[in-house]
């Protein structure tokens, strides 16, 4: 878990899963699953879908971890304006 941390931490790492995601939901992967009809291609967007904002969790969490402590805390402790 420690090396998949650190690697999500990179942010050449970050930049390298946008590119395969916007790849992933382009013109080119779009069209093959198209041909294997309407079904095919929703659970195909969907399950793309699903990966990319389970992977930007991860994300958030492991920055989350590097900040510290006094930003880490509760936000109901902030005064509202």
């Amino acid at each position: 878990m420690k090396k998949l941390s650190s690697l999500l931490r990179q942010q050449g790492f970050q930049l390298f899963l946008f590119g395969i995601f916007c790849m992933l939901l382009n013109w080119p992967f779009l069209t093959v699953s198209s041909h294997a009809g309407l079904k095919a291609q929703f659970i195909y967007l969907f399950t793309v879908w699903a990966i990319l904002i389970a992977v930007i969790f991860l994300i958030t969490r492991c920055l989350e971890q590097d900040a510290p402590p006094e930003s880490r805390q509760n936000k109901k402790d902030e005064p509202r304006v």
